[in-house]
C-alpha cells in the first residue's frame, strides 16, 4: 500500500486526494492484489502517508503540528518543570515514532489514550504542587 500511496503522493502532492478518495485507492489496490485484509482497511498504517495523500503538504503539516506542539510545550517545561518536561517529551516520541506505521488519528481510542496521558502529567504536577 505504501509503495502505491507514493506514486499518488507524487501525482498531488500540494492538496492530495481526500479522505473517500483514499478509501477507493485502498479498496482498488486490496482488489488488484486479491487480499481481502487490504479492501476491508480504510487508512494505510503511517499517519504521515494518510495526512500526505488526503491532503497533501499540508496534511503532512497539519500531521506534523501535533508532534512539535509536544515537543515545544516539553522545551518550555524543560527548566521549570523538568519532570513534566521529559514526560511531555517522551509522549512526543512516542507518537512521532508510531505514527509511521500506524494511523493514530483514524482510531477514537489513540486519540483519547494520548490526550488522557497528556492530560494525566499535568494533573500529577498540579497534585504534587499541592503537596509540597
Amino acid at each position: 500500500m505504501w509503495q502505491r500511496s507514493l506514486e499518488k503522493i507524487h501525482e498531488n502532492p500540494w492538496l492530495g486526494y481526500g479522505r473517500a478518495q483514499r478509501i477507493e485507492f485502498i479498496k482498488t489496490w486490496g482488489a488488484e492484489a486479491n487480499a481481502h485484509i487490504v479492501k476491508d482497511q480504510t487508512h494505510l498504517h503511517s499517519e504521515y502517508i494518510n495526512g500526505m495523500v488526503d491532503h497533501g503538504v499540508f496534511g503532512l503539516l497539519s500531521t506534523l503540528t501535533y508532534m512539535i506542539g509536544l515537543v515545544w510545550l516539553a522545551w518550555h517545561l524543560r527548566k521549570k518543570y523538568p519532570g513534566m518536561a521529559m514526560s511531555t517529551g517522551g509522549l512526543a516520541y512516542i507518537h512521532f515514532m508510531m505514527s509511521f506505521t500506524d494511523a493514530n488519528s483514524q482510531t477514537n481510542n489513540y486519540s483519547v489514550m494520548i490526550s488522557l496521558s497528556l492530560v494525566s502529567i499535568f494533573f500529577l504536577r498540579l497534585a504534587r504542587s499541592r503537596s509540597d
